[in-house]
């Protein structure tokens, strides 16, 4: 698979910490350290110099495109201020339990929450991975 990645070296006392990322999805689908002394072993040519560490993180998104929008749902008939954070998630789990898009549990900006007459609302960010044709 070709993907159209991008790469950050950051050098800092520790050695090197190398990050891939695919552009399309957002993914930072690698990182790894290489300790000072492979460091230099690694730019000298030397091949398959170690890793102190190493991670490969969301590789079902790879290659993909991120696609970010908002959600909106009741979460009350009445005006409620104390424990609506915690209500906010458990209806977006309830509501978005069958599908595939992620929601920011972070309800704490001013945008969070909104009234529609008595009824209290909350809205979230979302993300959806979808094929690049699409």
């Amino acid at each position: 698979m070709k993907i159209n990645a991008g790469a950050t070296l950051l050098f800092g006392e520790d050695g090197l910490l190398i990050e891939l990322k695919c552009r399309d999805s957002g993914i930072t689908f690698f990182r790894g350290t290489l300790d000072q002394k492979n460091t230099c072993l690694a730019m000298s040519r030397l091949s398959n110099a170690n890793m102190k560490m190493s991670e490969v993180l969301g590789l079902e998104n790879v290659g993909k495109k991120l696609v970010v929008g908002t959600a909106e749902f009741k979460i009350s008939d009445k005006s409620i201020y104390s424990g609506r954070k915690d209500l906010a998630v458990k209806v977006f789990e309830e509501k978005l339990k069958d599908s595939d898009v992620i929601f920011d549990k972070y309800f704490s900006s001013q945008d969070s929450f909104f009234h529609n007459g008595e009824e209290v609302w909350a809205r979230a960010s979302t993300r959806k991975w979808v094929d690049l044709d699409e």
